[in-house]
């Protein structure tokens, strides 16, 4: 209990403390070519140090040896190891800055669809709230994030490498689809217009269309879309949102492949894995919204059916004189 209670209250400062550090970080630090965040450069200062101090070493050693031998050549080739560990450093320090620079940028269009652990995880790397640091013999970054009470070491490592691509890594930030969401609004607009044409409402193209539209963007986006205001008004709840709630059709809780029980709330939604299903959710969802835009369908005819006020008001047109 102590421990969950421990890691939540861990979850909290790091997520305060990394929008605390964002703040004070501008466009001009990301650009500045000598600027290294600050708890980074002690790490970058110690390495650097200890390899000019290694290829110092080499180049002394390459006097003793002639041009021609084994070992002069051999010595030349550990320098160029060197040099371009040292490279490798330089492009560290500036993948960790854009990093820092996209991340933060991010965080205003960030979806309630981004897991929780994911948030986390970025907000305590590019937000400077990791715990430990490392630079391997190739000059390559990792930061460690362990639990509250474990000792350094102890924690996870994760590569700087893997993290940088924060909308397709493995630790994704969702933003909010805005080209899925540009997607709904022209899709109700032609809705619209084929109603106001006398055209029928075509269920099954909808749908289709819809999905592929959806997938087009990917896991990501299908999560976007499932958390995201559609209507765009700021007013209108997500799918996940109703989802919660309780949806009145029930076939929205029942897997659309097995014809499994859903869970009932929407974490699952969160889940790259599960994307195919969400979509598939999404696309009968937003199908049944066009279908309502459009008014009640003469399933036959894919027609608008009249009210009876409409045909009375007809009857009335067709017989007066």
């Amino acid at each position: 209990m102590n421990e969950a209670k421990n890691m939540q209250e861990k979850f909290h400062r790091v997520i305060k403390n990394s929008m605390k550090y964002l703040s004070g970080i501008t466009e001009d630090h990301i650009n500045d070519f000598n600027y290294i965040p600050e708890d980074v450069q002690p790490h970058v200062n110690e390495f650097v140090r200890g390899k000019r101090n290694d290829f110092d070493i080499l180049s002394n050693a390459l006097n003793d040896f002639d041009k021609s031998s084994d070992e002069y050549i051999a010595t030349q080739k550990e320098m160029e190891n060197v040099a371009k560990t040292l490279v490798n450093v330089r492009g560290q320090i500036d993948k960790y800055k854009n990093g820092i620079g996209e991340f933060k940028s991010m965080l205003p269009n960030m979806s309630k669809g981004t897991q929780d652990p994911d948030y986390y995880l970025n907000s305590a790397i590019f937000g400077n709230q990791w715990d430990a640091m490392a630079i391997d013999k190739k000059g390559m970054f990792s930061f460690e994030l362990g639990s509250p009470g474990e000792k350094p070491g102890q924690g996870n490592s994760f590569r700087l490498n893997e993290m940088v691509d924060m909308q397709n890594g493995d630790s994704p930030i969702i933003t909010e689809p805005w080209v899925g969401k540009k997607y709904v609004y022209d899709l109700a607009q032609k809705t619209k217009k084929d109603k106001d044409a006398g055209q029928s409402f075509n269920y099954d193209w909808t749908y289709n269309n819809a999905l592929t539209s959806i997938n087009e963007g990917g896991a990501n986006n299908v999560i976007g879309m499932a958390f995201t205001d559609m209507a765009g008004d700021g007013q209108t709840k997500s799918f996940a949102e109703m989802y919660d709630s309780g949806l009145k059709d029930n076939d929205f809780y029942i897997h659309p492949e097995t014809g499994e029980t859903l869970p009932k709330d929407s974490v699952w939604m969160k889940d790259k894995k599960n994307s195919d299903v969400v979509s598939q959710l999404l696309a009968r969802y937003i199908s049944n919204t066009m279908r309502d835009l459009y008014g009640t369908i003469d399933k036959e005819t894919g027609q608008r059916k009249k009210s009876q006020s409409q045909l009375a008001t007809e009857l009335i047109k067709k017989y007066s004189i």
